[in-house]
């Protein structure tokens, strides 16, 4: 038996049904645009030190929404070869004093689109000459600069449409926490007034169910997590930020950030509170894009937490269509004994390629 192709596709002409299986199983049967789910994560910025605020959470670009299933707007991506970029997370800043700010995070990119490396947190509490860096979110301010001017960094800016501002230093030398994918960085009130009061959370990243099924994933997930800022003498660090933010020094009762990718992000070091509390911000989660946790007061093991790398998600409807990333399928159920036959229910068979590292989609 043969099947005719017609001339209007890429590869015409009549096939019999062994070339045909092949050419579907190798992916060179001939295909229209299909509608794909994608989701753009840059790496999150290290945190900085003395006092440092937390880093800022990668920017974020996404069609997913926090429905199951639903999409903002039509993507349709045809057959071909796509450079996948993963953009590395950002370094804490060294341990001392009058250190540099912590790092920016890496750019990520895929399909044309570009989302920035999320800003370092400010360093030094002491003088002005480390300040947050901005990107895709920007970074925390470092401490005493809301008492004066003339001593911590400012706070970064994020980058509309990716992320958010970190938070300016509180009073009484307390930091500010990263900004997120999802919201600024700092402590809201019910009614989103931003209380410059300790500790400083790291802004929440941005909510997607691009991987909801339901069972390994349960819960949408987080990406792009601020990391938290540090404390000063006598409290714990700022909680980072849900998708994978890490923590501020110091942090025996202070949550990095959940609901992340693959891990939440870590504490802040725990020491005793005072004046010299030494001890490092909490690196953020892996591949989460979170921003990293601010370090401590003073001079020795205070450095800032990492930020980390960030991922690209692409997803699609039915079998594999492409090869790249990590291949990851599950069947979803749709309309669940709603169909016109009692108790049948629809499925839908899911296929994501999950990028932790730079690559290639083809198909």
């Amino acid at each position: 038996m043969q099947i005719f192709v017609p001339t209007s596709t890429s590869a015409s002409g009549v096939w019999d049904l062994k070339t045909a299986r092949n050419s579907i199983l190798d992916f060179s049967w001939p295909r229209e645009p299909i509608p794909i789910t994608y989701l753009i994560v840059a790496g999150g910025g290290g945190g900085g030190s003395d006092m440092g605020g937390g880093g800022g959470g990668g920017g974020v670009l996404t069609n997913s929404t926090t429905t199951q299933g639903v999409n903002s707007s039509v993507q349709l991506l045809a057959p071909g070869s796509y450079p996948i970029v993963v953009g590395n997370g950002g370094a804490g800043a060294p341990a001392g004093t009058g250190m540099p700010r912590g790092s920016n995070g890496g750019n990520s990119s895929a399909l044309g689109m570009t989302a920035f490396g999320g800003g370092g947190g400010a360093s030094t509490h002491n003088n002005p000459n480390s300040p947050a860096g901005s990107g895709g979110c920007g970074g925390g301010g470092s401490g005493g600069r809301a008492s004066n001017a003339s001593y911590g960094g400012a706070h970064g800016l994020g980058t509309p449409g990716q992320g958010f501002d970190g938070a300016p230093s509180g009073t009484t030398w307390y930091p500010g926490g990263g900004g997120g994918a999802g919201r600024a960085g700092g402590v809201f009130g019910s009614s989103g007034v931003l209380y410059y009061t300790r500790p400083s959370v790291g802004g929440m990243g941005r909510e997607t169910a691009i991987l909801r099924d339901g069972s390994r994933f349960n819960n949408n997930l987080f990406f792009g997590g601020g990391g938290g800022g540090a404390a000063y003498s006598s409290s714990f660090g700022g909680e980072g930020g849900l998708g994978g933010g890490g923590a501020g020094a110091v942090g025996s009762d202070t949550y990095g950030g959940g609901r992340a990718l693959n891990n939440d992000g870590q504490r802040g070091g725990t020491g005793v509170w005072s004046d010299q509390t030494n001890q490092p911000g909490g690196n953020a989660g892996v591949n989460s894009g979170g921003g990293g946790g601010g370090g401590s007061h003073y001079n020795a093991n205070n450095n800032g937490g990492n930020g980390a790398a960030g991922a690209v998600i692409i997803r699609y409807d039915g079998i594999q269509k492409f090869t790249g990333g990590i291949i990851y399928q599950w069947s979803e159920a749709l309309y669940p004994n709603t169909s016109a036959v009692f108790g049948e229910s629809r499925y839908v068979l899911r296929t994501a390629h999950i990028f932790y590292e730079s690559g290639e989609l083809v198909g």
